[in-house]
C-alpha cells in the first residue's frame, strides 16, 4: 500500500510539472527559457572551448640524428604543450637496449614544456631517446622516440650522409584519457536546469492558481 501511494503521488507531481509545462503563461514560459538557457548553454562552450591539446616533439638537445664527437651528459626534449611530470617519461637506450639514462626525468626550470633527462654514455654509436606525455591541459597522451650518434665509424658516417633523414620522429597515435569537460556534465547541468525551470513553473502555477481561487470567492456581507 505504501509503495502504490508513493507511486501515485509520483504519477501526480509529474502531471503537475508536465501542465505547468504546456499550460503556463507566458511569462512562465520565458522564464524557462531563460533558466535552462543559463545553465545549458554555458557548460555547452566550456566542453567545446577546450581544445585538443597534446604534448608533440617539436626539438630536442642534442637534435634528431645528431652526429656527436662524444655521448652528452643531458637530454633535452622541448614539446608543443606544458606537460604533465607526473605521467610523463624520458628513456634513453644504447644500440643494445640497455637503458643508459640516471636520475629521474624532470622539468627544465626555465620551460615547463621541456623535459630533462641525465645519462652517462658508453662505447655505443648509438642512442635512442623514448618519450611519452602527457599534456598538462586535457591530460592527453602522446609518445615517440628520436636517435642521435656518437664517434661514429666512417662507413656509418657516409651511410647516414648520403641517407635523408626524414623530418620527424616515428610518433605513437595519440590517445585522449579524458575530456577537458566531461559530456556527462555538461548533459547534467542542463538537465538540472531543466529541473529547475519546470519547478520554477510549478511554483508560478500553484501561485496563479491560488489568486485564481482568490478571486472566485465572493465578497462578504461585511465588506
Amino acid at each position: 500500500m505504501e509503495w502504490m501511494q508513493y507511486r501515485k503521488h509520483e504519477h501526480v507531481w509529474m502531471w503537475r510539472v508536465w501542465r505547468c509545462v504546456w499550460c503556463g503563461t507566458v511569462p512562465v514560459r520565458a522564464a524557462l527559457v531563460v533558466i535552462i538557457a543559463a545553465g545549458y548553454f554555458p557548460a555547452l562552450a566550456l566542453a567545446s572551448s577546450t581544445p585538443a591539446t597534446y604534448a608533440e616533439y617539436v626539438d630536442s638537445k642534442p637534435a634528431m640524428n645528431a652526429l656527436l664527437p662524444q655521448p652528452p651528459t643531458t637530454i633535452a626534449v622541448h614539446f608543443s604543450t606544458r606537460v604533465d611530470i607526473q605521467h610523463s617519461t624520458l628513456a634513453v637506450l644504447d644500440v643494445s637496449g640497455r637503458r643508459v639514462d640516471t636520475g629521474p626525468t624532470r622539468i627544465d626550470k626555465a620551460d615547463p614544456a621541456t623535459l630533462v633527462i641525465d645519462m652517462q654514455g658508453d662505447q655505443s654509436e648509438l642512442y635512442i631517446v623514448n618519450w611519452h606525455t602527457m599534456s598538462a591541459q586535457g591530460s592527453y597522451r602522446d609518445g615517440g622516440s628520436f636517435r642521435f650518434f656518437v664517434h661514429i665509424s666512417p662507413v656509418l658516417k657516409n651511410t647516414l650522409t648520403s641517407t635523408p633523414s626524414r623530418p620527424s620522429a616515428p610518433t605513437i597515435a595519440p590517445r585522449p584519457d579524458r575530456i577537458g569537460v566531461p559530456l556527462w556534465i555538461t548533459g547534467l547541468i542542463g538537465l538540472l536546469g531543466l529541473l529547475v525551470g519546470a519547478g520554477v513553473m510549478w511554483s508560478f502555477s500553484q501561485q496563479e492558481g491560488y489568486r485564481r481561487s482568490i478571486a472566485l470567492i465572493p465578497p462578504s456581507e461585511d465588506e
